[in-house]
Order: structure tokens, then sequence, then C-alpha cells
């Protein structure tokens, strides 16, 4: 088949550029990383096997997989708002693209042969891919850290953050390694995000970065806290964490102007 040039009519009729249309779409349909957004943060021993994990995934149930990511990233958004996030380009789409694969495979819940359970669930099963103990480990961990809300106490620029979670007040202010985000704007005390960590030492990022702006970072904790107030079971306490972290951030990125993304062009598509 011949390659459709980018910038092309789309075949689809819409009147749009491919790259702004089927070809846009196309690419969250994959396990899509990039050198700067990887999926996961690589140098925790085994989170190669959340590559190897998601590969596997889209390889062996390709249809069930676009079904749970869609499911597990983009429930409650409208349809104009999918569209929007499709059409984001650039470095952007990626870092979009990369948070949704890693909650799919963290949280995600997926359907085969009528039957439905966790992502994780059916990798770690008995038919899933070949994984060492180290990459057993690592995807059982994600599986069991939940997303939360971070505010930056300290910072080393270039090394690491201090940060404390702002949804638990119970736990303890942790430094972890983040070479990149500490040269940032998160650097600066009292910047938030959402993140989910990983332990070690030093604690780690898992790679999925939620950065969302006042007052909607302050009204998504309180949604948060109210939520958990009555809540015992920790499986669905991480499902309410998730859903206004996420769901939140996903609703101001659609929201954003396309001039907003003027300068962000993709390089290459994603592979």
């Amino acid at each position: 088949m011949a390659r459709i040039a980018r910038n092309a009519p789309c075949p689809c009729g819409s009147g749009k550029k491919y790259r702004w249309c089927c070809d846009s779409r196309g690419r969250t349909l994959r396990p899509g990383r990039h050198p700067r957004y990887p999926c996961f943060t690589m140098d925790i021993p085994g989170a190669d096997g959340g590559s190897l994990a998601l590969d596997w995934l889209y390889q062996q149930h390709e249809d069930a997989t676009v079904a749970a990511y869609g499911r597990t990233y983009f429930t409650g958004l409208e349809e104009s708002q999918t569209r929007a996030l499709a059409a984001i380009p650039g470095e952007m789409f990626t870092l979009m693209d990369c948070n949704g694969k890693e909650l799919m495979l963290a949280e995600g819940t997926i359907e085969i042969d009528g039957v439905e359970m966790s992502c994780l669930e059916l990798v770690l099963g008995p038919d899933g891919p070949q994984l060492n103990a180290e990459q057993r480990c690592y995807l059982e961990t994600l599986g069991r850290r939940q997303l939360s809300f971070y505010e930056v106490v300290k910072s080393r620029v270039g090394y690491a953050l201090a940060v404390r979670d702002l949804v638990d007040e119970n736990e303890p202010v942790r430094w972890v390694a983040a070479p990149e985000l500490s040269k940032g704007r998160f650097s600066k005390r009292k910047k938030v995000f959402g993140a989910r960590l990983m332990p070690g030492d030093p604690w780690k990022l898992s790679g999925a970065l939620y950065a969302t702006q006042e007052p909607q970072t302050s009204y998504l904790i309180e949604q948060i806290r109210a939520g958990l107030a009555t809540c015992t079971d920790p499986v669905e306490a991480r499902r309410i964490r998730s859903q206004f972290i996420v769901f939140g951030w996903l609703h101001a990125m659609a929201s954003l102007p396309r001039s907003f993304f003027a300068d962000e062009e993709p390089e290459e598509p994603l592979a």
C-alpha cells in the first residue's frame, strides 16, 4: 500500500490533513514511547518489563487492548474532547499517550473471551510474556502503587525533588530522583504535579506526569479527599485518585486552544 503523505487530504473525506485526522487517531492505538517522555522510568530495575508487557498486549490481544485503553483513559470525556486530544501534535501527544498506556497497564481491565480481568493479571498469568524476576517484581509494584498529587518542598537542581503527598498527609516527605523535572519549572517550591512514585533508594517517578493549574488542582484534591473519606476498599481508593487526577488533566488538555500547541510538530510518526 502506498504511504499517505501526512499533509495530504485525509482519505476518509473529512477535509482535514491526514496528519490531523486518521493518522493522529491511529497513533493512539500503538504503545508509543519517546526518549524524552518514556512510558516508564527505565533506570528502575525491571522497568523494561513494562514495555514488554505493553508490546505483548498489543500483539496478542490488539482489539481488546485498544478497547481497554479507551475505557481506562477516556471514560467520561465527550467525543469532541477525545477528538481534540487525538489531534494534539508533537511531544505533548506522546506524553499524553504514555500516561494512558501506563494507566492501562497499572490499573486497567481487559476482556478476553468474555472474561474481564486486570491487564496485569493477564500479563503476569501463565500465558503471559516471558518475564524475569526483576520485571515481574516491577510490574507487581506498579500495580500496587497509586497516583497522587505531590508538592515540591525542596529541589536539588539536576538531581532530585523532595515532595509531599497532598492527598495523604500521613505520607512522609520523600526525595525522588528526577533529573529532568528538577531542572525546569517543577524545581520551584509549591509546584504541584500528579504522579505515581515507585519505591527504592532513592524513590523514582514511574514515568507518568499530570500537571494541572490552580484553582483546578485544589478542586481535584478536595474531590479526592471527599471520595476517600468514606472509602474502605483499596482498589476503589486507587480508582478515585486516578479518576480525578487523570480526568482533570485530560479535560484541561482538551480545552487548550490549538495555538497553545503551535510549536509542537512531531518529527517522526510514533512507533
